[in-house]
């Protein structure tokens, strides 16, 4: 009998740490939804700044650059908010699509032309050179 009872009371025990846990991570996930919904707000703003600069100044090709840097930015946040509410449980439908991942990577590595262009980026003896399709 005593035997039974203390099983019962480390069961219970048991039962009650496990809930508290599922509560805890439940409000972390919850928690990291709101932060990353924050986070939004500031990027909303620099975009709009940005697109206002952009219509004064047309042929600003820094301002061009720095609005889609910052458009990939405020992307990367709303897939990171997808995913927070994933995984809080306040959505339960993922939408399935196709992806060109050549083309991905070839936008990820023109994305930094500029910038080894500016350099003159080498690699040894050879020159690095991108061949634009």
């Amino acid at each position: 009998m005593s035997l039974c009872g203390q099983i019962n009371r480390i069961l219970l025990d048991r039962q009650k740490v496990k809930t508290d846990y599922r509560k805890q991570e439940l409000s972390a996930k919850k928690m990291l939804a709101n932060i990353s919904h924050d986070i939004k707000t500031p990027f909303t703003v620099i975009l709009d700044y940005l697109e206002k600069m952009g219509m004064e100044n047309k042929d600003n090709e820094t301002l061009q650059k720095v609005e889609v840097k910052a458009r990939q930015g405020m992307e990367l946040i709303n897939q990171f908010f997808t995913l927070a509410k994933l995984e809080a449980g306040d959505m339960n439908i993922i939408e399935i699509t196709k992806v060109n991942i050549n083309e991905l990577c070839r936008e990820n590595v023109l994305g930094f032309y500029g910038l080894l262009i500016q350099i003159d980026f080498n690699m040894g003896n050879f020159s690095f050179y991108v061949q634009l399709f």
